[in-house]
């Protein structure tokens, strides 16, 4: 599965949101459902089991790739809507908890999306 390229040119900061949002939904959905025991034999996914993991692992991974590497470069002209976009950013960056970007790398981001 490969995700189809969004034109995100002319997104609003709540739209960012709520694709985030709603990508993240369906990527921890998808981890649920292949943590199912009928998901798996003991040594292998089920074909069904093998389709959900590739949704959450493939294609939601690309999605969230691509619009977090899209809202790394936008702008917006309103103050709130900037502290909204890299707020964002920075959940982005620390959603996997201890498994999440080290503190520096998240200090360097937003020293660089300031400076920008």
């Amino acid at each position: 599965m490969t995700p189809e390229s969004l034109d995100m040119t002319d997104w609003s900061i709540l739209d960012f949101e709520l694709a985030y949002d709603g990508i993240r939904q369906v990527a921890e959905a998808a981890l649920w459902l292949q943590n199912q025991p009928r998901a798996y034999d003991g040594s292998q996914y089920y074909a069904g089991a093998d389709f959900i993991v590739e949704l959450g692992e493939g294609w939601c991974a690309s999605v969230l790739d691509e619009l977090m590497g899209a809202l790394r470069i936008r702008r917006f002209s309103e103050r709130a809507d900037e502290d909204r976009r890299l707020r964002l950013l920075i959940r982005d960056m620390t959603h996997h908890g201890p498994a999440g970007d080290p503190i520096e790398a998240i200090v360097q981001l937003v020293t660089e999306q300031r400076a920008a």
